[in-house]
């Protein structure tokens, strides 16, 4: 089972006032990417893993889909979930149910941001294959394994020469030792967060029968550097690793 720290009135509190949460997929810098590797949504049955806000879920009622269901362990998500979809006969938001004797069948998955707080991955690779249909795919993004792998406290941009503020590293440490990192964000210490190499993701996801189609390592374009100055440094390091894998 994974850490719900979305639960934890603190950290809720504080996440609910960030951008992407109050503007939703408008402001994250990595969506315009991840959309790009979306299927055809039209008619089809979706999966949001750790669906939050259920941002997604509303936009792919846009896009014309036959139903998404968007799953959370976080009763707070869920709640907030609920109240913005109300009007969307298409969504079903409800908590995680583990049955492996009742699995439901989706077209397509999406997991933004939720696969590093997973224990388990392999187990829940399995389940997300079982309950594609043939032809379906998986689209999901995680914290960069080279951003979140060192376990040293307050690790972050490093002087290259010390006193010279203007050369700036990210170190890199601990990176072919996997499993769990804590961190302190929004205030809140203690969130635990799972670290594994790009090759285990790859290699888990083929080993229980998915076909890799598409692998990034996100950065910011020129584009939005231009808008947003503070996204330059960003191209020093990738932030964002996203995979899509496709049940043939």
């Amino acid at each position: 089972m994974s850490q719900n720290i979305y639960d934890n009135e603190t950290f809720f509190k504080s996440y609910s006032l960030l951008p992407r949460s109050i503007k939703g997929y408008e402001f994250s810098y990595e969506w315009p990417y991840i959309k790009s590797l979306l299927p055809e949504i039209k008619n089809k049955k979706i999966l949001d893993l750790g669906c939050g806000y259920g941002w997604f879920c509303r936009e792919a009622v846009k896009m014309g889909c036959k139903k998404i269901y968007g799953f959370d362990i976080s009763k707070r998500m869920l709640k907030r979930a609920k109240e913005l979809e109300k009007l969307e006969p298409q969504i079903d938001i409800s908590k995680i149910v583990d049955d492996d004797d009742n699995y439901l069948k989706f077209d397509f998955a999406l997991g933004v941001f939720i696969f590093h707080y997973i224990k388990n991955i392999e187990d829940l690779f399995q389940k997300i294959f079982k309950s594609l249909n043939n032809g379906g795919s998986l689209v999901f993004s995680v914290e960069h394994p080279i951003y979140m792998a060192s376990k040293y406290p307050g690790y972050g941009w490093t002087p290259l020469n010390k006193g010279n503020e203007e050369e700036l590293v990210w170190p890199v440490s601990h990176y072919s030792y996997e499993g769990e990192r804590t961190r302190t964000w929004l205030g809140v210490e203690g969130i635990k967060k799972q670290h594994r190499t790009i090759g285990t993701y790859i290699n888990l996801l083929i080993k229980v029968g998915f076909t890799i189609d598409h692998v990034n390592e996100w950065s910011p374009n020129d584009n939005q550097i231009r808008e947003f100055q503070l996204l330059s440094r960003e191209r020093e390091r990738p932030i964002i690793l996203i995979i899509k894998a496709i049940k043939k």
